[in-house]
């Protein structure tokens, strides 16, 4: 019998076999995407999650690569500013938030997973799954379409908010959709704000969240009306948006990445399921606000 089958390699199944490796054992991890992220996805990296890394023996890896994050400043309708929260007095080693793209965290993770003796099998997916009190029963395919029957003690689902692990262990995902819709671009901003601090502007006609990126970089995230989510936000939006709700002095610049998305707001009715696990967004999503999916996960 195999002994563990972590399904994902995002951050939560990297850091499960991070974890799972301290200890000595070597999971076997299959993933259906051909490549790790190419776009920054999730960016905050908590204080926890650095001292996690630092037992890990990966901290200089991220705070060498990721801008610290000190503070987030809170504007009202008038644009002033109503609540400045520091980090600074966090009882931690890592005092702010580290903003760091996920696929540079993803990078150095799978770095660390290979240096313990992981391989991740790329486009590799299940496609059913049966367990018992003794072991889980696992049918993979790979990208040439080969099946193979696998027996595990454990399978660890990190495979995301459309986890098929989830689904073939019958668990139940409750909740349901915020109405509002988002923007959410990376792009270049100068003004004179504070760069190592998140800023957010609640304004009449919505909200605007900038938190800093390395190289001058901000992530942008604002509601906006309903429309076709085919049609990606392009940065005359953006410079519109931040114009009607943001500060008066500002530039922007170079487009890296933009996207539409909404929120949901979903949890398993159990974490364990048998022989099964689920970790991350196979077991709970909800708002972005101030990175707590990735660091839960």
């Amino acid at each position: 019998d195999g002994s563990i089958l972590i399904v994902g390699s995002g951050p939560s199944g990297l850091a499960t076999a991070c974890a799972l490796g301290r200890q000595g054992i070597i999971a076997r991890i299959v993933d259906s995407a051909p490549g790790p992220a190419e776009n920054s996805r999730a960016l905050a990296i908590q204080a926890r999650s650095l001292e996690m890394f630092d037992l890990w023996g990966v901290v200089d890896n991220f705070t060498d690569k990721g801008l610290p994050m000190h503070g987030v400043r809170m504007y009202g309708e008038d644009k002033k500013l109503m609540l400045h929260m520091r980090l600074g007095e966090l009882p931690s080693r890592y005092p702010y938030m580290l903003s760091l793209p996920q696929s540079e965290t993803e990078r150095i993770l799978i770095g660390q997973v290979e240096r313990q003796g992981f391989k991740i099998e790329r486009e590799t997916r299940v496609t059913s799954m049966n367990f018992d009190s003794e072991a889980c029963i696992v049918i993979l395919e790979n990208a040439a379409g080969d099946k193979e029957e696998a027996r595990f003690r454990w399978v660890v689902g990190c495979d995301g908010a459309h986890s098929t692990v989830r689904e073939l262990s019958h668990t139940e995902f409750e909740g349901k959709e915020y109405p509002q819709q988002f923007l959410l671009a990376d792009l270049k901003i100068n003004w004179p704000l504070a760069p190592n601090e998140a800023h957010i502007f609640a304004a009449p006609d919505g909200l605007l969240a900038c938190f800093p990126l390395p190289g001058g970089y901000y992530r942008v995230i604002a509601n906006k009306a309903k429309g076709d989510v085919a049609l990606l936000p392009n940065i005359e939006e953006v410079r519109s948006t931040i114009a009607k709700r943001g500060p008066a002095e500002f530039e922007v610049d170079d487009l890296l990445w933009s996207s539409n998305f909404s929120i949901h707001a979903r949890l398993v009715e159990s974490m364990q399921r048998g022989r099964v696990f689920l970790v991350g967004d196979a077991a709970h999503i909800h708002s972005p606000a101030l990175g707590q999916g990735m660091n839960t996960g």
